[in-house]
């Protein structure tokens, strides 16, 4: 599914406002929880959970 034109420009609303002054890494964590999230979902779920490994799969590190 394509977000919407709306989601795009809050997106970047978000990001030159609220990120202004955060680490990159700080940003990728955001941006990862930010997939998480159905933001058109009628009965959202109460919380989020960060996990570290899906995490690390979604930026493509790898273990050596």
């Amino acid at each position: 599914m394509k977000p919407s034109k709306n989601y795009l420009i809050q997106s970047n609303f978000f990001t030159q406002s609220v990120l202004r002054d955060v680490t990159e890494m700080q940003k990728d964590i955001i941006y990862y929880l930010q997939t998480l999230i159905d933001f058109r979902d009628t009965n959202p779920n109460d919380e989020i959970l960060f996990n570290y490994s899906d995490f690390l799969k979604y930026k493509k590190v790898e273990k050596n």
